[in-house]
């Protein structure tokens, strides 16, 4: 009976593919719904729904290319939206000392990693994809921990992010390389001169992007910013021709994919293009897990039970105190280097891009090798979502064992423990708001403006004041940017619907913030002094409060309301 049902229902699939999507989406909800029960992350129960319906299991799914299609786009997507996040001047940012520290992270993990497989039986190749795979933490799990937790201003969440940058840097290097290996294999050319044709088109493509993202669609971006709607689809276009581009150069999409989103990481639109993507990117990227679930082969897999034990347990073990004997290097205390192992205690969702660029190339002749990973990368993920749920029991556990990972003397956290990010946010840059920002720069206030005028935006850039290009009300706005103790948000905006909806938002994250917003009229005010606000300017009632207290004062002093004339003039030839 109920293998009467499967041929019935892949019969019907067969012939209607959007019915297959449908109840593909329909299994991803119930069985994420099951692991949000037990606080997993989502591409865990994405991945098995993928393997639920693979021939391995149930063999539903009919329509393997439609699949593929959406789990490529999730790809670039994916890799455009991390590529904005790659700003060169994080680099600058993060000091030398920082960055050595991460790559020296980086390459110790990797040594490990390749030995170890090597050592279990592997050939130098495979471990060579093996070690790439460890080596690398899931930037999707641990910011989506992070955030849910409300975790991410913590002194060991930014170390973490910290590494993950220095991980996204070296990651966009390795694609390249193995990109090449896939072209040069699939053309059947020699690696010698491929090498020199390719670093040729290298050079001369990523100067061509350069130019043309600096002299023609940066200077777009301000007419089309003004439409949030075209922005997206200006953003999202901008992605897939240069992904498209570079496939027709030779290269991957995946790279073409990462360097448009590099090429808008310093753009003061990035984060609302991001925020906008958000939503966009979390469907494609599921239905790339789904892809992966659907290709994992589970034939005489368990003869790998050895390497997928070891490997999970170095990933959830010895990963985390590799990364405590570099930061307890470096001054940090046993705390903040424990968390942040912790946190880092998975694999990355990069592995199965590169893994589909290695099996390209035909590196990865074993199909099990590919389920393997897939394999550790659930022990791992799950692993590491427990650990994340009970870091400070398990500090407690383990404290009096971690002295060793702690160099004696003065310890940097009180150095670092400086507040990252913006500590107040002026939304508006208009009348109230270039008043406020003076007084603001003068109590050097680290400060960001918000504003949604292009115009405006460019100005604030051309006399370098902090600013992002984004709707005030974009709930998922707040989450990109880089908050620290947030102290004070004003709030020059004159509608009141946007001042309602900041004030709300802002209330409910930050409720220590103080809030200063605008109102046009007294009944305003009295509502948004009952939600809280922390007080109200109310431009037009001040201004006529004025006026009236100096007819009062000087009624019969001309000389006086000439002075004020000039000076009032001056004022507001320096405001313009």
């Amino acid at each position: 009976m109920f293998n009467e049902l499967l041929l019935m229902l892949t019969t019907y699939f067969s012939a209607h593919p959007v019915a297959e999507l449908t109840f593909i989406l329909l299994l991803i909800l119930i069985v994420v719904g099951l692991t949000r029960l037990f606080n997993q992350p989502i591409l865990i129960g994405y991945i098995i729904a993928g393997i639920i319906v693979s021939p391995t299991v149930f063999d539903l799914v009919q329509h393997h290319e439609g699949i593929k299609i959406f789990a490529e786009l999730g790809i670039v997507i994916l890799l455009f939206m991390v590529g904005m996040g790659l700003n060169p001047k994080i680099i600058k940012k993060l000091g030398k000392v920082s960055v050595i520290a991460w790559l020296s992270q980086i390459l110790l993990t990797f040594g490990v990693w390749l030995v170890l497989a090597y050592l279990l039986g592997f050939s130098w190749v495979t471990a060579l994809y093996i070690a790439i795979g460890l080596t690398f933490s899931s930037t999707i799990v641990i910011v989506k921990l992070l955030s849910d937790n409300k975790e991410m201003e913590r002194l060991y969440a930014k170390l973490s992010l910290g590494i993950l940058i220095m991980q996204d840097i070296v990651a966009m290097l390795v694609l390249m390389v193995v990109a090449m290996f896939a072209q040069s294999y699939a053309a059947d050319l020699e690696l010698a001169p491929f090498i020199g044709i390719l670093v040729a088109k290298i050079t001369l493509s990523l100067a061509g992007v350069w130019l043309f993202s600096r002299f023609v669609l940066n200077s777009l971006m301000e007419k089309v910013a003004k439409s949030q709607e075209y922005l997206l689809l200006f953003s999202l276009g901008r992605c897939l021709v240069l992904a498209s581009l570079f496939s027709v150069l030779g290269f991957s999409i995946e790279i073409g994919a990462l360097l448009a989103g590099i090429s808008l990481a310093s753009s003061p639109y990035r984060h609302q293009v991001s925020s906008k993507l958000k939503s966009l990117r979390d469907f494609f990227v599921a239905m790339f897990f789904v892809y992966l679930g659907l290709g994992t082969s589970f034939d005489n897999i368990f003869e790998y039970w050895l390497p997928i034990l070891v490997f999970s347990l170095f990933v959830l073990i010895l990963q985390p105190m590799i990364v405590m004997g570099i930061l307890g290097f470096m001054g940090y205390t046993k705390r903040n280097s424990f968390l942040t192992g912790l946190t880092l205690a998975q694999i990355s969702e990069f592995w199965f891009i590169v893994l589909s660029l290695g099996a390209a190339a035909g590196h990865l002749q074993d199909e099990r090798i590919v389920s393997m990973i897939i394999i550790v990368g659930l022990i791992t993920i799950a692993g590491s979502s427990y650990f994340f749920a009970f870091n400070n029991r398990l500090f407690k556990l383990f404290s009096p064992y971690l002295s060793i990972f702690e160099i004696k003397g003065k310890k940097v956290d009180e150095k670092s423990r400086q507040q990252f990010g913006y500590t107040t946010l002026v939304y508006g840059y208009h009348r109230i708001g270039k008043r406020i920002i003076k007084t603001l720069k003068k109590q050097k206030e680290h400060f960001l403006v918000i504003d949604f005028n292009p115009v405006r935006i460019e100005e604030l850039e051309t006399k370098e004041i902090p600013c992002l290009y984004g709707d005030a009300t974009d709930d998922e706005l707040l989450d990109e940017i880089p908050l620290g103790k947030l102290k004070n948000v004003i709030i020059t905006v004159s509608d009141y619907e946007v001042n309602l909806a900041v004030l709300k938002r802002i209330k409910k994250l930050h409720p220590h913030a103080k809030v200063i917003v605008v109102a046009n009229t007294v009944d305003e005010a009295n509502l948004l002094y009952e939600l809280q606000a922390d007080y109200v300017i109310m431009p037009h009632f001040l201004g006529s409060s004025h006026a009236i207290s100096l007819l009062k004062k000087y009624p019969d002093n001309q000389n006086i309301f000439d002075e004020r004339r000039t000076k009032h003039r001056k004022k507001l030839q320096h405001a313009t």
